[in-house]
């Protein structure tokens, strides 16, 4: 049996060096590249064409029978039903930001805690400036990073 015995200047064998240590580097090299790319090209879960149930807004649990939603809908628009008021508006989102524009909504009186749901609602929306969402769940934060609402999808396509 021969050995290679030639050492190269890094005092590694040659052969060892050719055979593993090489196509070895060359591994981990193209998963170190693809990690980093795989890194720079994830983008933010987008909220457009959804629709959402509030479970949290604030420190307050939302019921779970509430009627009300928010929808972001493709064309722009926002709409919705505070649970006791319909409302509508424009909104904006890129990079997890979100901008909702004046909210419009009818002005019927309802009993608590439909009225207390949706106060705590509408106040959320006009703050939110941040969108996190994760698969079927999002969270509404104030620029500040504070978190506003929690949400369930409602919606499955």
């Amino acid at each position: 049996m021969l050995l290679n015995t030639d050492l190269s200047t890094d005092g590694i064998p040659g052969m060892f060096k050719d055979t593993i240590m090489r196509p070895l580097l060359g591994c981990l090299a193209l998963l170190a590249i693809s990690l980093a790319v795989g890194c720079e090209t994830s983008q933010p879960q987008r909220v457009i064409g959804s629709e959402w149930r509030p479970v949290l807004l604030g420190d307050q649990a939302v019921a779970a029978d509430t009627q009300a939603f928010v929808g972001f809908r493709g064309d722009g628009s926002l709409v919705g039903n505070g649970g006791c008021n319909a409302f509508h508006s424009i909104y904006g989102e890129a990079d997890g930001t979100l901008e909702i524009g004046v909210i419009a909504a009818t002005r019927m009186m309802c009993p608590d805690p439909a009225m207390e749901t949706e106060r705590a609602l509408l106040a959320a929306l006009e703050n939110a400036a941040i969108a996190e969402r994760e698969g079927t769940r999002l969270t509404l934060r104030d620029a500040d990073g504070t978190e506003l609402g929690r949400f369930v999808q409602t919606d499955w396509d």
